[in-house]
């Protein structure tokens, strides 16, 4: 008994997986069905939203600032942003083509970045 007792556990652990593989698997299965059933379109709700005083620099130009009075009376995305935030980079593509449709204004805050990185970023990657 004792010569078998490694091919025994051997074979425990391998059945072991297999089950858990197909188990695994089967979920996979379920998940996906019911993923491709489902409606994806996406509802807006009209909610008003209540700002609180602020004001930022323009980046460009120091004489101007992006405030609460700007977003008056239209639909707009305020996007925080920084050049060196990778999820930044994988949202831009989405920002510039929202930007390209004029569906609605679009303001960015560079969010603890270096203004002269920002601008870098800005024109290398097109400024939504």
């Amino acid at each position: 008994m004792k010569k078998f007792l490694p091919f025994i556990i051997l074979f425990a652990l391998l059945a072991l997986v297999g089950f858990s593989t197909y188990k695994l698997n089967n979920k996979q299965e379920k998940n996906q069905e019911s993923a491709d059933s489902s409606d994806f379109n996406v509802g807006f709700e009209k909610i008003r939203i209540t700002l609180p005083e602020f004001s930022f620099p323009d980046l460009y130009d120091e004489n101007q600032d992006f405030s609460k009075k700007d977003l008056i009376g239209k639909y707009s995305i305020i996007n925080f942003f920084a050049s060196w935030c990778t999820t930044c980079h994988a949202e831009h593509e989405i920002l510039l083509k929202l930007q390209s449709e004029n569906i609605l204004d679009i303001y960015g805050v560079a969010w603890r970045d270096i203004d002269v990185k920002t601008k870098e970023y800005l024109e290398k990657n097109g400024n939504p």
